[in-house]
């Protein structure tokens, strides 16, 4: 049984965390609220608690133990049953304040599981036994500038024996059909409420994606074409297409055109309509 944070510290540096001071804020400002107003409930799974349980054959007694952090606490020789030492584990670690992975708390009729680097990942009920099963942490991605919960599984049925770094919106999921991923609906990738989360293939979650950092307009697929002094409505079907409104004929109204062609497109062909629309 390993310790309830092993699993985070044995992952790679993660990416630093790139957002802005007033996001950051404002998910601090969140786990507090969480953490402090929210019912708070323990996992179920052992191995989410520090220390671990071990047999001792030579006088059949199970064992606490702890590591060399957590010299401090007296291991525990004589207990007669793998039960009575889980529960001094779960005990100690309450009166102790030692780490517990994957804390969860309902707050406002929602579910929060506590995961590392102060995060908090929402789910939805029926979706407990997940949570529990696996040890999940945070990790920064940069290419979207946001954190998603992981963790490690084997799949032993498809051959793979050797843990593989899995995310929690993937994981509810599977199987999965080949070229199909999960899409987090409104972009907010700790969300992991069934009714955030759809099966969508790649043309369609790319779609479905953040606005990117360089976007000066605010509306995805509109841009400003310098050297023609046109507003650009850009959008792909077969290939990519664009139509563009010249700021020299249609005045100020060339951008609100724009942003209007691009809607329209957004509104009558299937994969943009399925992407933006249909959740």
């Amino acid at each position: 049984m390993k310790r309830a944070l092993e699993a985070d510290q044995d992952e790679p540096r993660p990416p630093a965390d790139d957002r802005n001071q007033e996001q950051k804020d404002e998910d601090e400002r969140k786990f507090i609220e969480v953490t402090t107003k929210g019912r708070k409930i323990l996992p179920t799974n052992i191995k989410k608690f520090t220390g671990s349980v071990h047999y001792k054959t030579e006088n059949k007694k199970w064992v606490t133990r702890y590591t060399a952090k957590f010299g401090h606490i007296q291991s525990m020789y004589d207990h007669k049953t793998r039960e009575e030492a889980e529960a001094r584990i779960i005990k100690t670690a309450l009166s102790e304040n030692l780490p517990i992975a994957n804390v969860i708390y309902e707050y406002e009729n929602q579910y929060y599981c506590v995961l590392t680097q102060h995060q908090l990942m929402k789910f939805s009920y029926n979706r407990l036994h997940h949570v529990n099963d696996h040890t999940w942490w945070a990790r920064f991605d940069k290419s979207v500038h946001s954190y998603y919960a992981y963790t490690e599984i084997k799949f032993p049925s498809i051959g793979k024996n050797k843990p593989i770094t899995t995310g929690f919106h993937r994981l509810i999921h599977l199987p999965l059909e080949e070229g199909k991923s999960i899409d987090h609906k409104n972009h907010e990738t700790l969300n992991n409420n069934d009714d955030n989360l759809r099966v969508s293939d790649s043309p369609e979650q790319a779609i479905n994606k953040r606005i990117r950092s360089t976007n000066k307009t605010g509306i995805t697929g509109v841009s400003y074409n310098k050297i023609n002094n046109a507003w650009m409505a850009y959008w792909s079907e077969d290939k990519q297409r664009s139509v563009s409104f010249n700021v020299a004929v249609h005045g100020e109204r060339a951008f609100d055109m724009a942003v209007a062609y691009r809607k329209e497109k957004e509104m009558t062909i299937p994969k943009y309509r399925r992407a933006l629309h249909e959740k």
